[in-house]
């Protein structure tokens, strides 16, 4: 055991590994209380009845505790930023793993690291760590990880060597190809040597209908975010200056669309951002145009897809994104900032008009097709409007999940959190608490403080009271003693129960917390992890028990008649010593035999 317990403190014992230390213990328990061999783990492990502890579970309440201090002790903070920074890298996600990545990396080998393994372990139980910190990386929006069928380690490594995250990075601006090689590295800028990777070859084999075009399966629903050559204009040095030949494209996020104009006057005022006058241009394809001939061009079968269409601009004729101007009443014309538009060129008019004769004198010919340009326009939007946003999220669902609901008690450590912030330092303060909870002690060990209930308001309160300099004294009174402050703050406490729940994650100051454990997508698990954890694993061990060959046709496929059976009384009657001793021989058969009985294994012809 002593050997068990040091590897324990390093090391992550698989299921395998765990059934397999614990076979002779679980083997002579089932002997003293007369148990076949063949007795399901479930029964010899469920807390209703007389079991032993299950190991690997027992391993998974110490790692967890472990984890959510290392994440939240200041001291340790370098080393716990480093940890998941590392795990970020070793998955080679860009961003911390959520409950559905690492739901998804089970299936996987990449998990190495003592960290990444109790990630996955712990997710397995629904529980996740969440950053407080935005680790984030800008560039791209869909991960390419999951993109790649029976992902390795030696392909993950290649994308490492490669600097490859995003799938944006390896698919066309329209986000309906797959690029080749020679395309990835001049979109890289970068010249790979050696053959094709074998990660490539998988996205070839599953990811593509077929390697002549290279059309996506499941392309991504949203645009790409790629590394563009966008050139923007220069702003000129007169007030107004007069523009001949500009073509323009941006970004509208209302409408979510690309907008096209061609420049007319560029405006520059003192202390204010250049405008520019843009001429509308409306977006289509020439071929769906009704003037079009296919007898002088290509064949009509040769653009049934967009991506082979000429892209034709035509002058708008009013619409409501037009702002009057009086020198140019009759023109489709509005105002925007001149550094958030992006220019692009056009195909010269005469030899257009050569090339399709029935074009209009007004359609102008832009030199990229319309997938490019419209990519262009929102990577643009993007650069100019990128701000960093936190992914942790409360799901809806958290404020119906009876696991983590709001304490009573939360909004009154609240409310005196707003009351310590608002007084001077030196001040001195008594608080009156129906819940002592032993967070009256000054000395009071980060580890102690992760075991009491809404932590993270403790841990802020601790602080300001030290920042502050305060004398706060703590008084234990009787709840429901007719107390004027201590009743006050009980209404305020069952009142906010309808509200949503609250809970603090600053991340401003040095000492605040680093990763905070989560119920899957619902919301923070802001209370004693370790029994937490101890409540899943025996609903866990529950559920292993009713679905067990023996008692899984009693409660239906669902498990909806479960609650037809008073298991309280269950229990009280397995524990029920038949001669009134604690321990004895004929008290250990007649339970075994109420064992059996319950999961239905009694042989037909048993006596005893």
């Amino acid at each position: 055991m002593p050997i068990l317990e040091y590897r324990n403190q390093f090391q992550v014992f698989t299921i395998e590994q765990c059934n397999f230390i614990m076979a002779p213990i679980k083997k002579l328990f089932k002997q003293s209380l007369h148990l076949p061999r063949s007795t399901p783990d479930a029964l010899i492990h469920h807390y209703l009845l007389p079991s032993i502890n299950n190991f690997f579970y027992n391993q998974m309440y110490s790692h967890i505790a472990m984890t959510q201090l290392l994440f939240n002790t200041p001291l340790l903070n370098p080393i716990a930023m480093t940890q998941m920074l590392t795990t970020q890298y070793e998955f080679w996600l860009p961003y911390f793993p959520t409950h559905n990545d690492l739901t998804k990396l089970d299936s996987t080998k990449l998990a190495t690291t003592f960290l990444s393994k109790l990630l996955i372990y712990f997710n397995n139980f629904n529980i996740v760590f969440t950053p407080v910190y935005d680790t984030t990386i800008m560039g791209g929006r869909t991960p390419l990880l999951f993109h790649i069928p029976n992902i390795t380690k030696s392909d993950v490594s290649s994308l490492q060597n490669k600097r490859l995250i995003f799938l944006d990075q390896i698919i066309s601006n329209d986000s309906s190809f797959l690029l080749t090689l020679p395309e990835m590295k001049q979109m890289a800028q970068k010249n790979w040597k050696g053959a094709p990777p074998n990660w490539l070859k998988k996205m070839e084999n599953t990811e593509i209908w077929t390697t002549t075009n290279r059309r996506l399966i499941n392309p991504p629903k949203e645009l790409p975010i790629q590394n563009f050559l966008i050139q923007t204009p220069s702003i000129l040095p007169n007030k107004e200056n007069q523009l001949r030949n500009q073509w323009y494209v941006f970004w509208n996020p209302k409408s979510n669309t690309s907008i096209y104009g061609k420049g007319i006057t560029q405006i520059n005022h003192k202390d204010t951002p250049s405008m520019t006058q843009l001429q509308h241009y409306v977006q289509s394809y020439l071929e769906d145009d009704a003037l079009f001939d296919f007898r002088t061009s290509h064949s009509q079968q040769d653009a049934i897809t967009p991506r082979k269409k000429t892209t034709i601009l035509k002058p708008c004729k009013g619409c409501a994104l037009h702002t009057y101007n009086v020198d140019r009443p009759l023109i489709c014309t509005m105002y925007k900032v001149t550094t958030s538009l992006c220019k692009f060129k056009l195909y010269n008019q005469n030899i257009m008009k050569r090339k399709f004769p029935n074009a209009k004198k007004l359609w102008k010919f832009p030199t990229k097709h319309h997938f490019t340009l419209h990519n262009m326009a929102y990577n643009s939007f993007l650069k100019l409007n990128r701000s960093s946003f936190s992914h942790f999220n409360l799901d809806p669902n958290f404020m119906n999940n009876d696991l983590v609901h709001n304490q009573e008690f939360s909004l009154q450590e609240l409310a005196m959190n707003c009351n310590l912030d608002k007084n001077h330092i030196y001040f001195l303060y008594n608080i009156f608490k129906d819940s002592f909870n032993k967070t009256g002690r000054a000395n009071l060990s980060q580890r102690r403080i992760m075991k009491l209930n809404n932590f993270s308001l403790w841990i802020l309160i601790h602080r300001l009271i030290k920042t502050k300099s305060l004398r706060v004294d703590m008084f234990k009174v009787k709840a429901h003693s007719g107390h004027l402050y201590n009743d006050k703050a009980d209404r305020l406490a069952k009142d906010a129960c309808s509200n949503s729940p609250i809970f603090l994650a600053t991340s401003h100051y040095s000492q605040a917390l680093i990763m905070v454990p989560t119920l899957a997508n619902y919301g923070p698990i802001d209370k004693n992890i370790r029994k937490y954890l101890q409540h899943i694993t025996n609903l866990h061990t529950f559920e292993k028990l009713l679905q067990t060959k023996a008692l899984s046709h009693l409660f239906g496929p669902n498990l909806d008649q479960v609650d037809q059976i008073n298991w309280d009384l269950t229990k009280d009657w397995i524990v029920q010593s038949c001669d009134g001793s604690v321990c004895s021989a004929v008290n250990d058969r007649h339970t075994g035999f109420k064992i059996k009985n319950l999961g239905h294994i009694l042989p037909t012809i048993d006596i005893q």
